[in-house]
């Protein structure tokens, strides 16, 4: 009896399972076989970060073209790369920005915002050129502008160039609308920025 049991139990358990196909014909594995995309899931805080923005005001013969150097914290960011409903890139930031222009005889001014951007996709298989949407709102201030200062509103889109634990490379394209009927058709206009984020931890 062991003789002739013993080879029968051995095949039985060294037989692969067969995996299931949703087209046996064309060999393509049912959505349960298929593998899982890679996922990826952390939070970082207060990350610092420097760039570039630059802003074509509506009223260039008065204002020119304004631009400056940024500083930025991403006070928060974090991916979340699965299968959850959701943005899987978000990040929450303020900057501020000392700018000049390229009208003759204006001072220095400085853009400030607090701001928030959440990628388009939920589980990007890659960390570079992932697309985002965005909105920013802050200020102008300078010394020409009656008070000193008018608000500003700026929906915005853009792509992270490079994106990971550590490192954010972002470029974004906007259009910023002040909160101002004094100003609004001065410095209404398109607005360019680029940022780079790294920390240690």
């Amino acid at each position: 009896m062991h003789a002739l049991f013993g080879p029968l139990l051995f095949a039985a358990f060294s037989v692969n399972p067969t995996p299931e196909y949703e087209n046996p014909a064309e060999g393509k594995l049912a959505p349960e076989s298929r593998p899982s995309p890679k996922e990826e899931d952390w939070e970082s805080y207060m990350m610092p970060g420097a760039g570039g923005t630059l802003v074509f005001p509506s009223g260039r013969e008065t204002w020119g073209l304004v631009g400056g150097p940024v500083f930025q914290v991403l006070v928060a960011s974090w991916i979340h790369s699965n299968d959850n409903y959701g943005p899987s890139h978000v990040r929450l930031f303020v900057d501020f920005a000392v700018v000049g222009s390229s009208a003759p005889g204006l001072t220095l001014g400085m853009l400030t915002n607090v701001g928030a951007d959440l990628s388009i996709e939920r589980n990007p298989a890659r960390s570079f050129l992932v697309p985002f949407y965005g909105l920013q709102a802050g200020a102008f201030i300078h010394r020409n502008l009656e008070g000193g200062a008018i608000g500003l509103v700026t929906p915005n889109v853009g792509v992270h160039i490079f994106s990971k634990r550590n490192i954010w490379l972002s470029t974004s394209i906007g259009y910023q609308l002040p909160l101002s009927g004094r100003y609004f058709d001065e410095l209404r206009g398109m607005k360019l920025a680029l940022t780079f984020n790294f920390s240690m931890w």
